[in-house]
């Protein structure tokens, strides 16, 4: 009975033994962190102004922002994408306003003629 004794209390050392040097060996690489080409861009938004006075159109939605544009230039804007509640004035003149929808990746000319 003796004999029979050692090899299997040799195969339990063993098997401890193997526990706690699997338990404290340093653990897996994580993972490496996987990008797509397909990363959203904020849209590009040009407005022209084309009136002879400087106007400011404010819009309204997932950023709020107030841009002035010069008399005859134009100005680039990116905003996130989404809906906007958009206003355009100038002194002396009526406001333009209604809603605007902008995606991702696209670009967009905007024209005022506010006069």
């Amino acid at each position: 009975m003796m004999k029979a004794f050692f090899p299997i209390s040799a195969l339990i050392a063993m098997a401890v033994t193997s526990l706690c040097v699997s338990s404290c060996s340093t653990p897996p690489p994580a993972p490496e962190p996987t990008f797509t080409t397909s990363e959203k861009k904020k849209p590009k938004i040009t407005i022209h102004n084309n009136s002879s006075r400087k106007i400011v159109v404010g819009v309204e939605g997932r950023e709020k922002r107030f841009i002035p544009v010069p008399a005859r230039s134009s100005r680039v804007v990116y905003l996130k994408s989404g809906v906007y509640k958009y206003a355009a004035a100038a002194h002396n003149t009526r406001t333009i306003s209604g809603y605007k929808s902008f995606a991702p990746n696209r670009s967009y000319t905007w024209n005022f003629g506010v006069n």
